[in-house]
């Protein structure tokens, strides 16, 4: 009886003891669990500290209205003796107005003087003691150069006097007015230019015929710089002539036709030579905006011209020739922006597949040379 006594005491002992462990680690659970609570109810706290910076915890908002007034008056004294329920959002708004002072300072133009006179840097240039506007964002000479109702530089000076181009030309500091054509297949107007002996159009062809293209298939492109057309085409099926007037009509307008190799020559030669053609028989336009192969685009570059003659030359480009894999030929367009290319009446004495053209671009561009006669380019006729 003694041994179950003492038995039934030890397993009471052991009873109690685990019963007493057990309520132990509840109790270290619960303090976990409590703890863990509390690193939660921190990133309330947080949460609830960037909800109170825009007002929505009032509980909390004295204290974190005055930990943002205390970061503020660093730098600002917008704080002081204003009410602490709405001193957060003019923290804020400070803040943003402070920023917004700094986007626009570092945007905005530098003063610079002119002969003593301040002006917007940003939108005005300053050439020879006189202040002048910008011409769509470019800096130009004013004694040469004007900027056109359009925002465009067309215009040039002659003998002192400053001219628009496409209507006037200048040649030996005469000024003259530029002639008309009119196209009595469509009606289409082109300005004309006499240079020597010779009257050109001084404008491309935009005759739609079959075969013609706009550049990039655009016909935006079309009305700038005219149609682009294979050689066959453009002598509507006629037989080369190198005579001087070539008597070739081809695609131009009645009353005019198309140059051959000799009147292309003979234009060169009157405007002092290929060097000279390559300044003087380009427009002064914003529209030369490549030189020798870099985006440049300022008129003080060799790449823009001084349309001396009226005959105001814009970089059209050409189209090149792909092949595809079914044996069709498609156009390429190439060098829009530094390079114009005519045909002539004038076949290649050797090779029958090219023929004669002139070429205006940058410096060491321009010439008349040959290509093949699947190529398209532009037309300038002359007139009978």
């Amino acid at each position: 009886m003694e041994k179950v006594n003492s038995v039934l005491l030890v397993i009471g002992i052991l009873l109690a003891l685990a019963f007493t462990f057990s309520c132990s680690s509840d109790g270290n659970r619960s303090d976990m669990d409590t703890s863990s609570d509390s690193v939660s109810g921190s990133s309330s706290s947080n949460r609830g500290s960037s909800s109170s910076a825009t007002g929505s915890d009032s509980s909390n908002s004295s204290l974190i209205v005055s930990s943002s007034s205390f970061k503020e008056s660093s730098s600002s004294s917008i704080l002081e003796n204003t009410d602490v329920s709405s001193s957060s959002e003019i923290s804020s708004s400070s803040v943003h107005s402070s920023s917004s002072v700094e986007i626009e300072q570092s945007s905005s133009s530098i003063a610079d003087t002119c002969n003593g006179v301040e002006y917007d840097n940003l939108n005005e240039f300053c050439f020879e003691d006189g202040i002048y506007e910008k011409c769509n964002d470019k800096i130009y000479n004013p004694t040469k150069h004007k900027c056109d109702e359009s925002n465009s530089i067309l215009q040039n000076h002659c003998n002192g006097t400053l001219y628009d181009t496409y209507l006037e030309y200048c040649i030996n500091g005469i000024l003259k007015n530029k002639g008309e054509l009119i196209d009595d297949r469509d009606q289409k107007t082109y300005k004309t230019v006499d240079i020597g002996t010779q009257t050109w159009m001084a404008e491309n062809l935009n005759y739609n015929a079959n075969g013609s293209l706009c550049y990039n298939d655009d016909s935006n492109n079309c009305v700038i710089y005219g149609r682009l057309y294979n050689w066959t085409t453009a002598m509507a099926n006629s037989e080369s002539s190198s005579e001087n007037p070539s008597g070739i009509r081809g695609i131009c307008p009645s009353g005019w036709h198309l140059p051959s190799k000799a009147e292309l020559e003979q234009l060169i030669d009157y405007v002092g030579g290929i060097e000279a053609a390559e300044t003087k028989l380009k427009a002064n336009s914003g529209l030369w905006r490549y030189n020798a192969g870099t985006n440049v685009s300022t008129l003080d570059n060799y790449n823009i011209g001084t349309d001396d003659y009226g005959f105001s030359a814009l970089p059209g480009g050409f189209g090149g020739i792909a092949f595809g894999f079914d044996g069709g030929v498609f156009p390429e367009y190439w060098y829009r922006g530094s390079d114009i290319r005519w045909w002539s009446s004038t076949k290649h004495p050797t090779y029958n597949n090219e023929a004669c053209f002139l070429r205006i671009g940058s410096v060491f561009w321009t010439g008349i040379r040959y290509e093949r006669v699947l190529y398209w380019h532009s037309i300038r006729c002359v007139k009978d």
